[in-house]
């Protein structure tokens, strides 16, 4: 739980969450984003008992508080009613992670690998999935701009595969059209809609489900 903190907390003063030219919206999505996309690598996959995923989301609560007041002490103002959906899709993030993390275990057990390595490269597999998808509009970019008319739908379907964008949503940020993200990607000049927050969350619940299923049927082949 402290490293997790820990780390969040170096990695967003890295991003800027203190700098005097941030904007507090950006604050408010750094201190939300940092840790939800820190969590594989400190899930405590290692242990399946109640106390370990009660000690996962703690550390990811603690993380998420401390980082909040930082915003706030840096000029982030917040609203309850921006609050609420940010950190229930935020939780979404967490839970599906989580959920992929044991799939990705058991199948790799299925495979021959030991336990412990299969922990470690359901960790990082899933870690490098989420921070892919996190930063699809940067490295997708050039795909949605292809062609002499750029697809509109091609664009949204892309902006839509990244859980930061929608933290965004969640947040009421125009994210892609913030200063950082407007200079790096081509997303500034294309025609594109962000998925609703209904849409996101009946996503998020879905994906959770098909992967609880998942990890239920493959349990016992897996032992």
């Amino acid at each position: 739980m402290l490293v997790l903190a820990g780390t969040a907390i170096v990695v967003a003063l890295a991003l800027g969450i203190a700098r005097p030219d941030t904007p507090p919206a950006t604050r408010l999505l750094l201190a939300v984003a940092t840790p939800v996309l820190l969590v594989p690598l400190f899930s405590g996959e290692a242990a399946r008992t109640s106390k370990a995923l009660a000690a996962g989301f703690a550390g990811w609560v603690c993380s998420t508080l401390l980082l909040g007041v930082v915003a706030i002490l840096c000029g982030a103002r917040p609203a309850a009613a921006q609050l609420a959906p940010l950190l229930m899709v935020a939780l979404g993030i967490v839970v599906v992670t989580r959920l992929a993390a044991s799939v990705t275990s058991r199948l790799l057990r299925a495979t021959g690998l030991d336990e412990p390595a299969a922990r470690e490269w359901a960790r990082w597999l899933v870690a490098a999935m989420l921070w892919l998808l996190a930063t699809a509009p940067l490295w997708l970019g050039p795909l949605a701009a292809l062609g002499a008319e750029a697809s509109s739908a091609r664009s949204s379907a892309i902006v839509a595969a990244s859980p930061l964008v929608h933290l965004g949503v969640a947040a009421g940020q125009d994210l892609l059209r913030t200063q950082w993200w407007y200079a790096h990607t081509s997303f500034g000049s294309l025609q594109f809609d962000y998925p609703s927050l209904a849409a996101i969350a009946r996503a998020y619940v879905a994906i959770a489900l098909a992967l609880a299923a998942l990890d239920f049927v493959i349990k016992e082949p897996a032992r």
